[in-house]
């Protein structure tokens, strides 16, 4: 049996918080890489008279992946893009 070391543990400690810290990252990034295009979808169609449904449905549905992906973060802006 492998006999650990207080130093051992606390380098496995310190890479698994690393690791844990880097993926977080990694999925606030590829999810606002999906919720910022989406979000300019919905709202710069407001500036049209007559928006496209489509295009504002794409968004929702980018914005809703991009909450889903960053775990919450925006969910308030998807709320109120829903609710208009």
């Amino acid at each position: 049996m492998a006999k650990t070391s207080l130093r051992s543990l606390a380098k496995v400690g310190f890479g698994l918080g690393l690791g844990v810290m880097a993926a977080q990252i990694v999925f606030l990034l590829i999810g606002a890489a999906l919720f910022i295009p989406g979000y300019l979808m919905v709202t710069g169609e407001k500036k049209e008279s007559q928006p496209s449904e489509a295009k504002r449905i794409t968004g929702l549905v980018l914005m809703g992946i991009g909450v889903l992906i960053m775990g919450g973060v925006g969910f308030g802006f998807l709320l109120e893009n829903l609710t208009e």
